[in-house]
């Protein structure tokens, strides 16, 4: 007698970053260990505080990101390890000698990837 479908085990495999259709789980390995977890509970304090705190907060994670991570690095690959060392009372040049052109397509990078993720809360990403 063969097994129907609901009779037989589910096997759930997880689905490597390169292979998701949503967001969801971006941020897994070095950028959630690194980046993401280690800002949560300011992140959610920020949250509590009100729009204006969490925007501010927000935008503090997107430029230590950009700064340890490179704008160029798409989602699905690991940066390499160490991260860069980040002082949020540095204010770095990320575009420093690059050419008009290429410093124009970083910022562009950086508006994208800050416009996505700030639609992502911190939560979605670190479950």
């Amino acid at each position: 007698m063969n097994a129907t479908a609901a009779e037989k085990p589910k096997v759930s495999r997880k689905k490597s970053k390169a292979d998701k259709l949503t967001l969801r789980g971006w941020a897994e390995g070095a950028r959630e260990d690194f980046i993401l977890r280690p800002n949560l509970a300011k992140y959610i304090d920020a949250y509590q505080r009100g729009y204006l705190q969490e925007r501010q907060c927000l935008a503090n994670i997107c430029n230590q990101y950009h700064v340890q991570i490179s704008p160029d690095l798409s989602d699905d690959a690991e940066p390499d390890l160490p991260l860069p060392a980040y002082d949020p009372n540095i204010a770095y040049d990320l575009g420093a000698g690059l050419d008009d052109d290429a410093k124009t397509r970083l910022l562009a990078r950086i508006g994208v990837l800050n416009a996505v993720r700030g639609r992502v809360s911190v939560g979605y990403v670190c479950d």
